[in-house]
């Protein structure tokens, strides 16, 4: 019938494809130093690790989306919460076997945000410079904001568009 399933993160096309932004932050950029990304399946994380030339990778999710820091604790993929305001995006129940086999064996550091630091990323992001995203997108802000960001020049990639914009209260 011509119709192809392409999985959104577990998939190593899918991965390749998203490794391109750290490929292009890179040729922008090529001091930057770390890259910071959220994570919900896995897949544009790993594709930054696979894409970032050796770079340090933030993986930052939401502390009640957590699918990669649970399976980094596990030692394999694992049943994580879904329970967030950037669960739209970010709310994998599980991280990708794919994603995970790249992740779990790089320079990746996971880190967890709080529903409040989320929120409060998001506001400065309109607030002060008039960038509309969405939640999931302010999560790895919220990371740098938090100081769990290092390196003299690092990227905080926004990314996601699953909600209809509305300021952030």
């Amino acid at each position: 019938d011509g119709v192809r399933y392409v999985h959104a993160y577990d998939q190593p096309a899918v991965i390749a494809g998203q490794g391109t932004v750290a490929a292009e932050i890179i040729a922008d950029e090529p001091g930057v130093d770390t890259i910071a990304v959220a994570v919900g399946g896995g897949g544009l994380a790993a594709g930054t690790v696979l894409g970032g030339g050796g770079r340090p990778v933030i993986a930052v999710e939401p502390e009640h989306c957590d699918s990669l820091h649970a399976a980094l604790a596990a030692g394999v993929p694992v049943p994580a919460d879904v329970d967030s305001i950037a669960a739209s995006a970010l709310g994998a129940s599980m991280v990708g076997v794919l994603p995970f086999a790249v992740l779990s064996s790089a320079d990746v550091r996971s880190v967890l945000v709080s529903e409040a630091e989320i929120v409060a990323a998001w506001q400065r992001l309109w607030e002060e410079f008039r960038l509309v995203v969405e939640p999931a997108a302010a999560v790895p802000f919220a990371a740098w904001l938090a100081g769990a960001v290092p390196g003299e020049l690092p990227c905080v990639v926004l990314c996601g568009a699953n909600v209809p914009w509305q300021p952030p209260r």
